[in-house]
């Protein structure tokens, strides 16, 4: 489900003539970790670069801050304790991820930009 919904939606996307995408992905995102959920979001940005999207954005957030519907307590724990962190492994708002990628969709930048998780909020504008 990470990896083929996302790629599918992208494939769909690019056939029928968009020009740009972004994807939420993840912080140490590398087709090469040994983590699992990293190495499954690297090897999909790896995909959706194969592509050849004219305009491709790679969001990289660290914890995801905001409300969620269902209960995550290590997630909130690491929300709370990492706000004190570096700015590289601060969490980053949901709504500041939702607006770095619509600024960006509508610059279309080409080739592939890669925001990292401390680069998203001055993204965002």
């Amino acid at each position: 489900m990470d990896f083929e919904y996302p790629r599918h939606l992208a494939e769909l996307a690019l056939r029928n003539g968009a020009r740009h995408f972004s994807l939420v992905s993840a912080l140490g995102a590398s087709s090469k970790s040994g983590v699992f959920y990293s190495r499954v979001k690297g090897e999909l940005e790896d995909a959706l670069r194969a592509m050849n999207w004219p305009s491709l954005c790679i969001l990289r957030p660290s914890v995801i801050a905001g409300d969620r519907q269902e209960s995550r307590p290590l997630e909130r724990l690491s929300e709370l304790l990492l706000r004190f962190g570096p700015a590289t492994y601060r969490p980053v708002v949901a709504g500041r991820i939702a607006a770095a990628m619509v600024a960006t969709a509508q610059r279309e930048p080409r080739g592939v930009t890669i925001l990292e998780s401390r680069e998203i909020p001055r993204a965002a504008g």
